[in-house]
């Protein structure tokens, strides 16, 4: 008999994880002579693993790379555990299971600080697998990303509740006994955004609803308006955040849209057809009109919002201090 941290066995001798399911070795062996059985590594995440090819040939042998492709701990627990305890007390072996660990989030950091009452209500409701927030948010399609069980969406509703600051929120309430604002908050933020935009798409799961809610909540909209211009802009090219088009149509702030730049190759023929010369310079009779192309950037002659294509034949190189103070921009 040998013992490892605490756990007795027959001899120290174990199969190699994720190699050796006992199910399909347990007719071939004699399991008993095992010291204890490894099932394959599980992460808390389901994993898909590293895409294909995962197996490389080199002169000494094979090199695999299957990046713990695994169903995650949950369903471990629920379908291959049962399947494998069986076994193993049927040849009187432990088994030990190895789970890979990860990197905290920030805010699993911040439950562990802050912990207490309103902590354990909050994960009650935001932080377990198909827990109400999860079920709420992807009613009619996910308007939150990530992973209840990795506090995303704890993390995701209370940066929206008090302007990002987390920290306070949750020094603020740790002794409470109940979560009932932050839980009533997130539900009238999601009620608001189906009113609101109520055709789905898949862009929605990454914006920032929380804070939109807080701007736009007691402003009444016009969701046939909205839906027309959305419609209209995820047609368009030249808009490559197409999950920016939700913030835009309510602020009418171009930056959440991140409208497609101008190539190298368009800069060079604007500027080498402007003969290096700012049309701003030149109009104000500035003394200096004529730049370096490193000093210039390019610009839409047409505004973007005005129905300009970012083409050729729509750009102009501006010195740095125009391009920057240009109305339109």
């Amino acid at each position: 008999m040998v013992e490892i941290a605490g756990i007795r066995m027959k001899n120290p001798v174990m199969n190699a994880a994720g190699t050796f399911e006992l199910e399909n070795y347990q007719d071939l062996v004699d399991l008993g002579k095992l010291g204890a059985h490894i099932p394959k590594s599980v992460t808390w995440e389901a994993r898909d693993g590293n895409p294909q090819p995962r197996i490389y040939e080199v002169t000494a042998g094979l090199i695999n790379r299957i990046g713990l492709q695994n169903i995650g701990a949950v369903r471990f627990i629920e379908e291959r555990l049962p399947v494998i305890a069986k076994i193993a007390e049927k040849f009187d072996i432990p088994v030990i299971i190895n789970i890979a660990g990860e990197k905290l989030t920030d805010q699993e950091i911040r439950n562990a600080v802050y912990t207490g009452p309103w902590l354990s209500d909050a994960k009650l409701k935001f932080s377990k697998s198909n827990c109400a927030a999860y079920l709420l948010a992807n009613d009619g399609g996910q308007l939150v990303s990530g992973s209840p069980i990795r506090q995303d969406y704890l993390e995701t509703a209370l940066f929206w509740i008090n302007d990002s600051k987390i920290e306070d929120y949750m020094a603020k309430h740790q002794h409470d006994k109940k979560a009932d604002e932050l839980w009533q908050y997130f539900q009238d933020v999601i009620a608001w955004v189906r009113k609101t935009f109520p055709n789905y798409r898949r862009e929605m799961n990454s914006v920032q609803w929380g804070e939109l809610y807080n701007e736009f909540k007691d402003k009444k909209q016009n969701t046939g308006k909205l839906e027309a211009e959305i419609k209209e802009l995820m047609q368009d090219e030249d808009v490559t955040k197409k999950s920016g088009i939700y913030p835009y149509v309510l602020t009418g702030q171009e930056r959440h849209l991140s409208i497609r730049a101008f190539t190298d190759r368009m800069k060079r023929e604007a500027y080498e057809r402007q003969d290096g010369i700012c049309p701003f310079c030149k109009k104000q009779k500035k003394d200096k009109k004529q730049w370096d192309i490193s000093e210039m950037e390019a610009d839409h002659i047409t505004p973007w919002h005005e129905g300009g294509k970012t083409i050729a034949e729509n750009c102009q190189m501006l010195c740095k201090e125009h391009n920057r103070t240009k109305s339109g921009k």
